[in-house]
């Protein structure tokens, strides 16, 4: 379910609704099914915690339950195809159990261009997720997550422009 940060009324519209209406209807349902199945599992596999639609694809949609968003719903207009993708992620993530709001973000002063949606912490859709305990400590919570997979302290092979003395730059 999608909710709204600052009423925290829950949202039931799909923005756009003629739109998706046009997905719907030039999708066969099993086509509209993967769609959202893959979305899903894309969300989960993130960790099911943070998603920006326009990364959740890929660049390309070729072999995947999203070719036929472009092909057949946009017929072949990639920013079409885009928008629309959007739209099935905002209905994914409504019909989701757990809350989540939504929002535009930038990276820097970079705009990231399509929606952040981001799981909120509350009781209602606990029972629908994995529960995960509260470590008494953050000491050691990454433990067993990461493996040093070479020296990451050690001198590298480069001349740093730092290291040269000033009257020997180039």
């Amino acid at each position: 379910m999608i909710i709204d940060i600052k009423s925290k009324k829950t949202i039931r519209k799909i923005p756009h609704p003629d739109v998706f209406e046009t997905i719907r209807t030039r999708l066969s349902p099993s086509e509209f099914k993967g769609v959202v199945g893959e979305i899903n599992e894309k969300i989960d596999n993130a960790g099911g915690e943070i998603a920006t639609a326009g990364w959740l694809p890929g660049s390309d949609w070729s072999n995947t339950p999203f070719q036929c968003i472009y092909e057949t719903a946009a017929k072949r207009h990639q920013e079409v195809a885009g928008k629309m993708f959007g739209l099935m992620v905002w209905h994914t993530v409504m019909e989701r159990p757990e809350r989540w709001s939504f929002g535009r973000y930038k990276i820097g002063d970079l705009e990231i261009g399509s929606i952040t949606y981001f799981r909120l912490g509350d009781s209602e859709g606990a029972a629908s997720r994995q529960h995960r305990e509260k470590p008494k400590s953050l000491f050691g919570i990454d433990r067993g997550r990461f493996t040093i997979v070479g020296d990451i302290v050690g001198p590298l092979d480069v001349e740093w422009e730092a290291n040269v003395e000033p009257g020997q730059r180039q």
